[in-house]
């Protein structure tokens, strides 16, 4: 087996597992500091761009449905010959 293939040494693995979890404690410590700033500044988009963040985006509307289109026979025949495929139903004849 070549170097660098195959599993980690003990000490290697323990080494990725202290690397990761730094990571997350990073993670979770640069989430703590932007909400903070956000909640000092009460989301001023001009202030929280000075730390290169924005506030909230205003919440875009939903465009309104339109109609349902009501399936046709050959939508139809096309799903009873694929469930008769499958073998989910009979033909009846």
């Amino acid at each position: 087996m070549r170097a660098g293939q195959g599993s980690a040494t003990p000490h290697a693995e323990s080494a990725i597992a202290d690397k990761e979890a730094a990571i997350e404690e990073l993670i979770d410590a640069l989430k703590s500091d932007i909400r903070y700033a956000e909640n000092k500044v009460d989301f001023d988009d001009d202030k929280l761009k000075l730390i290169g963040w924005a506030g909230k985006k205003n919440p875009t509307p939903l465009a309104i449905p339109g109609q349902a289109r009501l399936p046709t026979f050959f939508d139809c025949a096309s799903l009873l010959s694929e469930m008769i495929e499958r073998g989910w139903a009979m033909r009846m004849m």
